[in-house]
Parts: structure tokens; C-alpha cells; sequence
């Protein structure tokens, strides 16, 4: 069961910066093995215990996901212009400016960094 529309978790979003497009593959490759195997996935659909119990199984995976956070360690984490690779990536938050890059098409277009070594650097676009 799959509660969002589409497979493949935060790959549907970590595939979107520029030159990170392969990281899909990894998705097409499970729902490949997945047919295979004749596993029948539910989109759109939510599993609770009524759900998963109505089909017996054998085994469970549960595969939650993870939440994005803003560590509090770093300093400036909490100001209100701090936010996660979700929010840029999924347009949850428009980018106004950001340093020296302006915006002029979606979030994943607007940032760029003059630091190096950065993870968060790999949504970004120059």
C-alpha cells in the first residue's frame, strides 16, 4: 500500500535537482522486480491495521519514510528563511532570494551556492 499517488517515496523527489534524473532508476528497477513477482501495489492507499490484516499476509515491510528537519545545532536553522530540500524541491516554500541567485523559474532554478561540500548543494542549480 502506497499512500501517495505514485511509488518510490523521497526518490520522486531527490530525482528532481539537475543531473540527479537517474536516481529514479532505482524505482523503475523495484517496481520491475515487484511485477515479477506478481506483488500487487495500492496507490492512493492508506494501510492501517483493518486494511493489512483483510489480507492475511505473510510478512510486512514497512517503509515509513522520513520527515525533513532543520537541526537545531546549526546555527540560523531556525530562522524563518531555513528551509529543507522538501520545501524547495516541492515548491512548498517560494524562493524569493537567496544569497546571490534570483529567481526566475521554479524553486529548483533559484538557488546556488559559493560554498563547496555542502549536501544540500545537490538541489541547487547554478
Amino acid at each position: 500500500m502506497e499512500k501517495e499517488g505514485r511509488a518510490g517515496g523521497q526518490i520522486n523527489i531527490a530525482d528532481r535537482p539537475p543531473h540527479k534524473e537517474k536516481m529514479d532508476w532505482i524505482v523503475e528497477y523495484e517496481l520491475s522486480q515487484l511485477k515479477k513477482y506478481d506483488v500487487q501495489i495500492l496507490i492512493n492507499t492508506e494501510a492501517d491495521a483493518g486494511r493489512i490484516a483483510s489480507y492475511a499476509p505473510y510478512a510486512i515491510v514497512l517503509a515509513t519514510g522520513g520527515t525533513p528537519i532543520k537541526p537545531s545545532s546549526i546555527p540560523g536553522s531556525d530562522l524563518e528563511e531555513a528551509v529543507t530540500f522538501k520545501e524547495v524541491l516541492c515548491d512548498e516554500k517560494v524562493l524569493e532570494e537567496i544569497g546571490r541567485a534570483s529567481c526566475r523559474e521554479s524553486n529548483r532554478d533559484r538557488l546556488r551556492s559559493h560554498r563547496t561540500g555542502n549536501r544540500g548543494i545537490s538541489v541547487c542549480q547554478g
